[in-house]
């Protein structure tokens, strides 16, 4: 189990990845993470110039997850007690470490609007654990606090007891599980779960905009606007 011990001014590590194919989110670099308002937190920019292993690799769920070890690493090194993932292409609520840390557990993720749906959020339930069959989480049914299969990545916050102890370091990329796709966030919330016996709690009231190549963004309740899609100035 898990020693998490909740503190009054814990210090955050926000690891953004610059990689990989969404290059239209890289105008997003990093400015969601530094609009964050947390007096405690460090945003750490991963890029191949910090993290030569980046330049190697394709797949963007390896990327991802190349990053988030980096992220890892270097948290323990430094002595951070949380890390928030964040996404390069989600804008969240400049108080979203704060009403995270409310939870008061280990792992906590926020909704994340999923296209196409507007009452599907990003995350899951499993049926069966052992055979890891997904249930999909609908935002009317959720409230702050729940406990769910799976949460996002884009959006997770992750206390020291828990990435010390485990990480990215077996993901080998989407078919480390044989016989399905996982993604780098769902095989880390795996190995959580089989060792520490932890699952992500959740928070309802971020109301976060998830960026996409279309052209619009979206949020829950199936709201959505254009976004400038301009080209980048380099």
């Amino acid at each position: 189990m898990s020693n998490f011990k909740y503190c009054q001014k814990p210090t955050v590590l926000i690891p953004i990845v610059c990689s990989g194919p969404k290059t239209w989110a890289f105008r997003f670099f990093p400015k969601f993470a530094k609009a964050i308002k947390y007096p405690y937190k460090e945003v750490l920019l991963i890029t191949g110039k910090n993290c030569p292993e980046l330049k190697k690799i394709t797949v963007g769920e390896q990327i991802a997850a190349t990053g988030r070890q980096f992220a890892i690493n270097y948290a323990k090194k430094h002595n951070f007690e949380y890390i928030y993932f964040l996404d390069l292409d989600l804008e969240v609520q400049s108080d979203i470490l704060h009403s995270l840390l409310s939870v008061k557990h280990p792992l906590v993720g926020s909704l994340v609007a999923a296209r196409g749906n507007p009452f599907l959020v990003i995350g899951h339930n499993y049926g069966s654990f052992s055979a890891l069959d997904r249930i999909p989480l609908y935002y009317p049914d959720l409230k702050t606090g729940d406990e769910v299969g799976g949460i996002g990545g884009c959006s997770l916050l992750v206390h020291k007891s828990i990435f010390s102890k485990v990480d990215y370091s077996g993901y080998t990329g989407p078919r480390v599980i044989p016989g399905r796709h996982t993604a780098d966030d769902e095989y880390l919330q795996i190995q959580i779960y089989k060792k520490l016996r932890i699952k992500p709690k959740i928070y309802v009231g971020d109301t976060s905009w998830h960026y996409h190549e279309d052209g619009f963004t979206y949020s829950l309740l199936g709201k959505k606007k254009k976004w400038n899609q301009d080209p980048l100035p380099y």
